[in-house]
């Protein structure tokens, strides 16, 4: 099951992350139990099991900002469906049908944060010209279907870096694959994306490995002159 690959591969990677960031893992369950009443509200038209996926996410999320000092809030959706975390906190969540990540870190450490979870499998043959350009897969030792789903992986976790900054919404043909697999991956702004200029770069870092994938973005904070 992908949630226990998930713990095993955040075990393993815990000394390769940021000191200040927390990343917390929780089972998909079969309900929306842990939700705040402003988070059940706005999954009040939801399907069952995107509630739970929803629940478990909130809940990771909690989790983390508890291992930061932080108290347990509601994490509530914003307008453009975004968590809006605390104020002082930059965080992202992840979820899949089975295992939800929570990440957080202070703003004053890490300006924005992007993370994604995968399993370690084949995307469908027909979606790979749609999250891959030319060339992509070829810089991964994989079948394409599996080197597409690490791209995919890793544009996600990018553009959960960049939206909070951009407010920009594109797709997998906004983000290429520049440089890769080290275990950090560079990805190139195809189009400038205030305040990312044309051909700026993201570092993702990623894990593939007990079957999961493992993707994480993170922004430092400006440096002021």
């Amino acid at each position: 099951m992908l949630f226990a690959a998930v713990e095993t591969l955040l075990d393993e990677v815990a000394p390769e992350l940021h000191p200040d960031l927390r990343v917390a893992a929780r089972r998909v369950g079969t309900d929306d139990a842990g939700l705040y009443p402003v988070e059940a509200a706005a999954m009040a038209r939801a399907i069952p099991s995107r509630r739970a996926e929803f629940a478990a996410g909130r809940n990771a999320a909690r989790q983390a900002l508890v291992a930061l000092g932080v108290a347990p809030c509601a994490i509530p959706a914003g307008e453009d469906r975004a968590p809006v975390w605390p104020k002082g906190i930059t965080g992202s969540i992840a979820h899949s049908a089975s295992a939800a990540l929570g990440a957080a870190a202070p703003s004053t450490r890490l300006r924005s944060i992007g993370i994604d979870i995968e399993p370690h499998e084949p995307v469908d043959t027909p979606l790979v010209p749609e999250i891959c350009f030319d060339g992509e897969v070829s810089a991964f030792a994989e079948p394409e279907a599996v080197a597409a789903r690490r791209i995919f992986s890793a544009k996600e976790a990018a553009y959960k870096a960049q939206y909070p900054l951009s407010k920009a919404i594109f797709g997998f043909d906004g983000l290429r694959v520049a440089a890769g697999p080290s275990g950090r991956l560079v990805l190139r702004f195809v189009h400038a994306v205030p305040p990312f200029d044309r051909d700026q770069t993201l570092t993702v870092q990623q894990w593939a490995r007990h079957g999961a994938i493992l993707s994480l973005c993170q922004i430092e904070p400006e440096v002021r002159k």
